[in-house]
């Protein structure tokens, strides 16, 4: 699969001390970060960032006709261990997955391919060398035949991946990185079943014994609305609309889910008539320090913002708005009842004027952060979620 369009980078630095290129707080824009990279020049490849101070970053890819659009957190972390919860190449819809080796070293790798029911379907054995990427369809690593199902790859030095999906109409896009570590908790912070929007989850059981899982759907409001119990075989995966969770009842709210067994999480999203598409992996922790690296809230691209609270007890949050230039703009304080979500346009973070920036959001509460926009003629979406 080919991607024809352009593509954005942000790096927002989080540290409060000491001098570097990205003064504190502010975001380094894509016009810069293009110059720095590749001397302006176009190119196709990998990104590896390095810096005296930490930072967060993430990408962003359209397509030139404007009518496509996605995004993914960038990775800050190299893995012996990757999963990817949910790939598909049938007649419907087209994937592409990423491996990068950001090592100096040839990596030895192994690809594991699962269909739904856990059934391995083949092993695929490859090398990548130093700073290179393995790009490929699904079907390479299933002797050529498409499929539908899971991946884990095993590598004897860490990778980094990515995987970018497109209907075989060339309308809809999406894009995930690699699943992290599984985990034996789960936090969807935003999902949602109703006349206007649609979302499937997505639990894999990537370990070789049974699962014993339990969902708890929860309404915006915290109000706890079903406990649903299931069983998972090994390698394979659930996938359910939200209403399964919820007696078939359609809602908008959040999920947890607890498992005897590691987990990895995925939750895809379009709207009701399916002109748009984006989706995020799901987060196996909370923080009590979230920092949103690019949020936008204008006349050209609208923005949604939700803080989820996944403990019992009432969160208070500290929202710090900031501009690209690391400009303080405002400093919003709410209470958030267990279980609940704050859900708002970014701008209700700064006294209702549009902005386009970084959020840094402090609590006493672990918390689960949700970032969803779309362009003004509604054409394009995207999401992201941390930690």
């Amino acid at each position: 699969m080919r991607f024809n369009g352009s593509s954005c980078f942000w790096l927002s630095r989080i540290s409060e001390s000491l001098r570097c290129s990205i003064r504190t707080r502010r975001t380094l824009s894509p016009s810069t970060l293009k110059r720095a990279l590749n001397n302006g020049a176009k190119f196709i490849g990998s990104v590896i960032v390095a810096s005296d101070h930490p930072l967060t970053g993430f990408y962003r890819y359209t397509n030139f006709a404007g009518n496509m659009a996605d995004s993914y957190n960038a990775l800050t972390l190299a893995q012996n261990n990757l999963y990817f919860p949910h790939v598909f190449e049938n007649s419907l819809w087209t994937s592409t997955v990423v491996l990068l080796n950001p090592s100096s070293w040839t990596a030895a790798v192994t690809v594991h391919v699962y269909n739904d029911l856990g059934t391995l379907l083949n092993t695929y054995d490859t090398t990548i060398r130093a700073h290179a990427k393995l790009v490929a369809q699904p079907r390479r690593f299933n002797n050529d035949r498409k499929f539908v199902g899971s991946l884990i790859v095993q590598s004897d030095l860490g990778l980094a991946g990515c995987q970018i999906y497109m209907n075989t109409r060339y309308t809809l896009t999406g894009a995930l990185s690699a699943g992290p570590s599984p985990s034996t908790i789960l936090y969807y912070p935003h999902v949602f079943e109703n006349s206007l929007w649609r979302s499937y989850v997505v639990l894999f059981n990537p370990s070789t014994s049974q699962a014993n899982v339990a969902v708890r759907a929860y309404d915006n409001a915290g109000r706890l609305l079903n406990v649903y119990s299931t069983t998972i075989q090994p390698r394979a995966k659930l996938g359910a609309k939200p209403t399964l969770f919820n007696n078939g009842v359609n809602f908008v709210g959040s999920l947890i889910v607890e498992s005897t067994q590691g987990l990895v999480g995925y939750l895809a999203c379009s709207n009701a008539g399916g002109t748009v598409s984006f989706g995020y992996i799901s987060s196996p922790t909370g923080s009590r320090t979230i920092n949103a690296t690019h949020v936008i809230d204008t006349t050209n691209w609208a923005g949604y913002a939700a803080i989820f609270n996944p403990s019992s007890s009432t969160a208070q949050v500290t929202v710090y708005v900031y501009d690209t230039s690391g400009n303080l703009l405002n400093a919003y304080s709410a209470n958030i009842q267990p279980y609940a979500k704050l859900g708002a346009t970014p701008r209700t973070f700064n006294r209702g004027k549009y902005f386009t920036g970084s959020l840094v959001i402090s609590s006493n509460q672990p918390i689960v952060f949700y970032f969803g926009y779309s362009s003004a003629s509604g054409t394009m979406t995207g999401c992201y979620i941390t930690p």
